[in-house]
């Protein structure tokens, strides 16, 4: 479909925008293989090699190339292009899975990374899609708060029982957004950034609005943003209801 489309194409510009930190991430773990390796090749030449620490280079070695592995496999799967697939899923999952991937935004920029993860309900829902939702959330809550000194940079991610549902909320303590925009935040090509595509919003809309679930912005007085969306709570039974 159209929509689909569309959400390919944040997709690919999303993870274009990551590139140069991802490359970073990767080759820090990369890295440390090459070392150990190094190291375990010069025990195996020594007579009186110690078993125990070669285990533990071993070990090593395969924990750096899991945490390597873990990422590429998170960006194969955000920028393949897929049928819509619906199944039970954490929002708490969703969120903890996707931390590889703004990690290296949040350590380089120095933002606190909060995360208040609440009771781990289930949603009936398409994982990639959602994961794209909270990460277009998660990146512009970074930019945001990278608007404020560095000591007070600030972003969380909340999930909680609602009365309609699970609700995540991503807050940042940046400037808030401008007056102008906000009626029309979820509009097509509406975007406060000068570079934007004003594509990403409006995709999560459509997203949400295809799972029946809400999605929105609220301003607190105290400043910065919340956005937030709500999906049904997972039902026994919902495998065999009908994908759009």
């Amino acid at each position: 479909t159209q929509r689909e489309r569309l959400a390919h194409v944040a997709q690919l510009t999303q993870m274009g925008e990551m590139a140069a930190g991802l490359a970073h991430e990767l080759n820090q773990p990369l890295s440390a293989i090459v070392t150990y390796a190094g190291v375990g090749e010069r025990l195996l030449g020594k007579p009186d090699k110690d078993d125990d620490e070669l285990r533990a280079i071993c070990s090593r070695i395969s924990q750096q190339a899991e945490r390597a592995g873990s990422v590429i496999r998170k960006i194969r799967q955000l920028t393949r292009r897929h049928e819509s697939s619906r199944s039970k899923c954490s929002l708490n999952s969703l969120v903890t899975d996707l931390l590889p991937l703004v990690e290296i935004d949040v350590r380089h920029s120095g933002i606190e990374l909060h995360l208040a993860l609440g009771e781990n309900a289930a949603v009936m829902a398409d994982p990639v899609q959602i994961e794209q939702v909270i990460l277009n959330f998660l990146r512009n809550a970074i930019d945001e708060a990278r608007k404020l000194p560095a000591d007070r940079q600030s972003v969380t991610v909340r999930t909680s029982r609602a009365s309609n549902g699970i609700r995540l909320e991503v807050v940042d303590n940046g400037p808030g957004v401008d007056a102008a925009l906000r009626d029309t935040l979820f509009d097509p090509f509406v975007s406060s950034k000068a570079k934007g595509m004003g594509m990403g919003l409006s995709i999560s809309k459509s997203i949400i609005d295809a799972h029946s679930g809400q999605i929105g912005f609220d301003q607190p007085d105290d400043g910065g943003s919340v956005f937030w969306f709500v999906l049904p709570e997972y039902r026994q039974g919902a495998e065999n209801d009908g994908d759009e």
